[in-house]
């Protein structure tokens, strides 16, 4: 079996839209990259979110993808 690392980094990103009625929101990043979050991702809830608000984002990479693991509301 081969271990694949994964490398964890902070961006921020700008929430687009929030979609609580199916648990999901969008966030773009300054390289307008698009990242979701979920109820289950770690943070203030999708009910604390607003479009416009900024966030910090950990972001995890995995070698085939990354993905949001924790965020945190900056304004």
């Amino acid at each position: 079996m081969t271990s694949k690392l994964t490398t964890a980094r902070e961006i921020e990103g700008t929430v687009v839209e929030v979609m609580p009625s199916v648990g999901l929101a969008y966030l773009a990043d300054e390289d307008n990259a698009t990242w979701g979050v979920t109820r289950s991702t770690r943070g203030a809830g999708l009910d604390a979110l607003r479009p416009g608000q900024r966030l910090r984002l950990t972001v995890v990479q995995h070698p085939e993808f990354a993905v949001v693991s924790e965020y945190a509301v900056l304004d």
